[in-house]
């Protein structure tokens, strides 16, 4: 594995783990203000439409890493094959 392809690897790693950790923070909150604070779920799913907007955008940027990370480890076992 490359240095680039590696670099792609921990990028899209991370990604996916902030948005995995986004999406059980605002499920947390939406349970907590659900039953904690009273409010209607009309109220919390239309407030948190931002929040999972970003935590999209940032799933959506982990999946783009995977397939450039898909591409570079391809190109670079390709490059290895042909040298030999």
């Amino acid at each position: 594995m490359t240095r680039f392809s590696r670099l792609l690897f921990g990028s899209m790693c991370s990604a996916f783990g902030l948005c995995c950790l986004g999406m059980l923070a605002g499920l947390v909150h939406g349970i907590y203000a659900t039953f904690c604070q009273h409010r209607s779920i009309e109220d919390i799913l239309g407030n948190s439409i931002p929040y999972y907007q970003a935590v999209g955008a940032i799933g959506v940027a982990g999946f783009l890493l995977f397939l450039a990370f898909l591409v570079s480890s391809i190109s670079g076992s390709n490059k290895r094959n042909h040298s030999k």
